[in-house]
């Protein structure tokens, strides 16, 4: 508190800008620290694992997985019950957004429809009896999961898209002023060449639509991808 000083705090008010006496929602929020600010004797190299408030076991998984729907691996959202391997998916996603900077399934609202016609795009039909079981596949593909829907000059509105030219767009970010405030330009930094073959693998590996021959922990671990970092 020395180091930082006073906190700031902004109220939680109504949508008619009055106070609340709601039992559930805060009073006030506080602002968080500029990250800049933080002296180099409290930073640390290790990584840690936080906020395990959504963890549970696979025996019994919860009705609600607490997930949004671009982190959910394709068969809990054709509403089949978790396994480990569906963790390694999320993770997947997690690793592709940490280093492009950017989502790979787009919306963290999106409709479910949406993430699964993503799917698609980037990974190709889905297996039955999952095909048969997307209610709005016709809408959007093809019978061979194809985009079957046009724009007037002709291209489909749905087209393919690989993880090698996501991550070849490079790693998006957008840089503060100097002296914080709103974001300002955004920016790219191009991921070497070299890495998006060794990256795009991983992740593939990761992505398959068949549980079980998603790479474990410990392969994703061992992966060479790992060692170059």
């Amino acid at each position: 508190m020395e180091e930082f000083g006073d906190t700031e705090t902004d109220l939680v008010l109504t949508a008619s800008e009055n106070n609340h006496e709601l039992p559930n929602a805060p009073q006030y929020l506080v602002r968080p620290i500029d990250s800049r600010s933080i002296p180099a004797m409290y930073l640390t190299g290790d990584a840690g694992i936080i906020d395990f408030g959504e963890s549970c076991g696979f025996s019994v998984p919860p009705k609600d997985l607490g997930l949004p729907a671009n982190y959910c691996a394709p068969e809990i959202l054709f509403h089949q019950q978790p396994e480990a391997q569906s963790d390694i998916w999320a993770l997947a996603c997690t690793l592709f957004e940490i280093r492009s900077g950017q989502q790979l399934l787009q919306g963290v609202f999106a409709d479910e429809d949406d993430i699964l016609m993503q799917m698609v795009q980037l990974f190709g039909k889905f297996p039955e009896p999952w095909w048969s079981a997307w209610e709005k596949r016709d809408c959007r593909f093809d019978k061979e999961g194809i985009a079957s829907t046009y724009l007037d000059d002709g291209r489909p509105t749905t087209h393919s898209i690989t993880l090698e030219e996501i991550l070849a767009e490079g790693f998006r970010y957008y840089a503060r002023y100097p002296e914080g405030g709103d974001a300002g330009e955004r920016k790219e930094i191009l991921i070497p060449e070299e890495e998006i073959g060794i990256f795009a693998n991983l992740l593939y590996q990761m992505f398959s639509y068949d549980p079980k021959k998603r790479l474990t922990a410990a392969e994703v671990a061992n992966h060479p991808w790992f060692a170059r970092q």
